[in-house]
């Protein structure tokens, strides 16, 4: 239990305690503060599949205040809520198909849960931000176009990871127009905040944005993938 295989995403509790999106072992990992090995709290070891007790190729895992964990269950393309303590999961978003239709996910590296509970997924495939309010069965579009990708202002390249402030709006990595998208609460476009649009070293460009995190003082940090740095960006005035 103090070996994982290709993690891919984690997420922190008020706690301390680690959750680890285990990707090839096919589970989420738990590791207390300052402990050597952790505890499997979703999945099987070893062992991927389509049982909503299974995960395959989990991808990301956020934790609520409640300590319900939702997991982007990767090659079952689904959202999967997993209350504490419990045996098997609920499925929340995707229908385990890839489509283009509001209720299929078609693959997805992230998604996230906002306050009131609910869940914003990057379909990465389809070049669309999508969002989830339980117990609906489809998403609604809050970013992107429903199935086409592109560069311009209403459109997505393969979104990777999303994030959100408290007025709703909401962050894209824009990972193949190489560029941070912000959308405001209920807008039809986006503007892109950081980035030119084309992959350079400049402190103003990125090369593939792979990850997004704000802190406590409005500082973006983003994942400047094939750049191999992070950059970090203060949007006070952006």
């Amino acid at each position: 239990m103090n070996q994982l295989n290709s993690p891919n995403g984690i997420d922190v509790d008020s706690n301390g305690t680690l959750y680890i999106a285990d990707q090839y072992n096919h589970r989420i990992q738990k590791w207390l503060p300052g402990a050597s090995s952790g505890t499997t709290t979703a999945g099987i070891t070893g062992s991927s599949g389509s049982s909503l007790n299974q995960l395959n190729k989990p991808q990301s895992v956020v934790v609520d205040s409640i300590g319900n964990m939702y997991i982007y269950d990767g090659d079952n393309r689904r959202v999967l809520q997993w209350p504490e303590g419990a045996s098997q999961g609920i499925v929340v978003a995707g229908n385990g198909v890839a489509g283009t239709s509001l209720n299929s996910i078609d693959y997805a590296y992230d998604s996230k849960v906002d306050s009131s509970g609910n869940i914003y997924v990057p379909d990465f495939n389809n070049g669309r931000v999508l969002k989830w309010t339980p117990p609906s069965s489809s998403g609604i579009l809050v970013a992107g176009q429903i199935s086409s990708s592109g560069s311009n202002a209403d459109q997505l390249n393969q979104p990777s990871h999303v994030i959100f402030d408290s007025a709703g709006n909401i962050y894209v990595c824009d990972y193949g127009n190489h560029r941070i998208q912000r959308w405001l609460n209920g807008s039809s476009m986006g503007s892109t905040i950081i980035g030119t649009g084309t992959p350079g070293l400049g402190s103003n460009q990125l090369n593939h944005p792979y990850g997004i995190a704000f802190d406590l003082f409005n500082n973006l940090y983003v994942a400047d993938s094939d750049n191999g740095r992070i950059q970090r960006f203060n949007l006070t005035h952006a």
